[in-house]
């Protein structure tokens, strides 16, 4: 048996840069098992399996798949997937123009804007609103593996939960470059959380954060670009950040580069009277491989 199959790096226009994502854009009739296995050998954060969608509120379906397990949502490998349906002209996605369609999967039904001009496809993905709650860890057991000091985390942000993802704020991209993490430690650390690291203090003027983001209990040590965490620091920044004051609603995420994947999301959030009603990423991406996988 084979299978059609290509692998597309997402946040970024310039290939070996932004995170990488397997698509397979008809996944018709393969079982849990194959799709495991497939992502298994592509060995990458995210893999994703499309497939025709019975809702008639969702023309699409996506199930993602990591190394070790199936995950409920994925923002990179779904940037990745609708540059490629569009590539393929898929689903109507082949014209010159602005789409809106809806996308089921683990998470719920989604809304994708897919943004066509020229040569450059931009993709939106709609997604869940997070729920913060406090979040309070041994200090001394965290920078002890990163490799920072007390001082390097900052005081002037609060630490958030949001599901499995940690949020700490770290004081500067000094700090961030000079971490060495202790992934076997980290993987079992308080029950293994996702760590989305960041500072205010950024490679670009124009963005607004930088983040580094680990998931070893997840078989993934560094992730280059998460779209998820890149989406919920938005909501994060409109609400605990000094954007909360002057209601700043757009914003630009970093990650990647000091592990050599550049890449950049676009974090919109949206809403009336001071609350955040909803949250879309944003990014382009880049067609890397195109082949066949045998199973």
């Amino acid at each position: 048996m084979r299978t059609a199959i290509i692998q597309v790096n997402a946040f970024t226009e310039r290939p070996f840069l932004g995170n990488p994502a397997g698509v397979v854009t008809d996944a018709s009739g393969l079982s849990d098992a194959v799709m495991q296995s497939i992502a298994r050998q592509m060995n990458l954060s995210e893999t994703a399996f499309i497939f025709p969608s019975k809702r008639p509120d969702a023309p699409v379906r996506i199930r993602w798949f990591g190394p070790t397990c199936e995950v409920p949502l994925c923002g990179h490998a779904t940037i990745a997937s609708f540059h490629a349906l569009t590539l393929e002209g898929r689903y109507g996605l082949a014209a010159r123009k602005t789409h809106l369609l809806n996308v089921a999967c683990q998470a719920g039904v989604l809304p994708v804007r897919v943004v066509h001009e020229r040569e450059r496809i931009t993709v939106f993905f709609g997604l869940p609103l997070p729920n913060f709650t406090d979040l309070t860890f041994n200090v001394d057991e965290l920078i002890g593996l990163l490799g920072l000091t007390a001082a390097d985390l900052d005081y002037a942000l609060p630490p958030k939960r949001q599901g499995g993802y940690w949020f700490i704020p770290i004081k500067s991209l000094e700090a961030m470059r000079r971490m060495r993490p202790n992934f076997e430690g980290l993987k079992y650390w308080c029950g293994g959380p996702c760590l989305a690291l960041f500072t205010l203090e950024t490679m670009d003027a124009g963005s607004d954060w930088h983040m580094r983001f680990f998931a070893p209990s997840f078989g993934i040590n560094e992730d280059p670009v998460t779209g998820t965490a890149q989406g919920v620091m938005g909501v994060y920044m409109a609400m605990f950040g000094p954007a909360a004051r002057r209601e700043k609603r757009e914003f630009l995420g970093e990650q990647g580069d000091i592990i050599g994947r550049c890449g950049r999301v676009l974090v919109n959030a949206s809403g009336q009277n001071g609350r955040i009603e909803a949250i879309e990423i944003g990014g382009t991406a880049v067609l890397m491989l195109s082949g066949e996988i045998y199973w």
